[in-house]
């Protein structure tokens, strides 16, 4: 089960403690980072097995909703 986003990195996306902020990054920057993280070619051991359960429409549409463009 894959939790909420909005559970490390804030209700609005906008970052909290070690988690960066996601809200207003630029889309294809957010789609970049999750495919690094899903195929494990950037190491965050948080994030890693989270980016693995994610779908590339689900990738698609979190850019879509958290990016500026």
């Amino acid at each position: 089960r894959l939790p909420s986003c909005a559970s490390c990195h804030g209700d609005s996306g906008q970052g909290q403690g070690e988690a960066p902020r996601l809200a207003g990054q630029h889309g294809g920057y957010l789609v970049d980072q999750m495919e690094t993280l899903m195929l494990t070619a950037r190491i965050q051991s948080g994030m890693n097995r989270h980016a693995q359960l994610l779908t590339p429409e689900n990738i698609r549409s979190l850019a879509a909703f958290l990016g500026s463009e």
